[in-house]
C-alpha cells in the first residue's frame, strides 16, 4: 500500500488545488472521503475505496470528482498480486 511518504514529492499545485476543491465537497460523503485519501495518501484502489469507506463504485465517485469539481485525476491500470487489473486512481 501506499504511504504518504512515498508521495511528499507531489506538486505542491496539484495538492492545494484538491486542498481547496475541499471546501466544496461534504467530507462525510463518499466523494469527500475518497478525495481526503487522494490528498492524503495520494493513491487510492477500488479494493482500498470499498475496504476503508465502503465505496462499491469508485470510479464513479473519481468521474464525479473530475466533472463536477474539476479535481485533475489519473488513472493506471495494474495487476494486483492475484493477477487481476484493477485500476489506481492518483493526484
Amino acid at each position: 500500500m501506499t504511504t504518504l511518504s512515498d508521495h511528499m514529492t507531489m506538486p505542491v499545485s496539484a495538492r492545494s488545488f484538491a486542498g481547496s476543491v475541499m471546501h466544496h465537497v461534504n467530507p462525510n460523503s463518499q466523494e469527500g472521503k475518497v478525495l481526503l485519501h487522494l490528498i492524503r495518501v495520494g493513491s487510492i484502489t477500488q479494493l482500498v475505496a470499498l475496504e476503508l469507506y465502503r465505496v462499491h463504485r469508485l470510479a464513479s465517485r473519481i468521474s464525479t470528482l473530475k466533472v463536477k469539481y474539476g479535481v485533475n485525476i489519473n488513472s493506471n491500470s495494474r495487476l494486483d498480486a492475484t493477477g487481476t487489473r484493477d485500476n489506481e486512481y492518483s493526484i
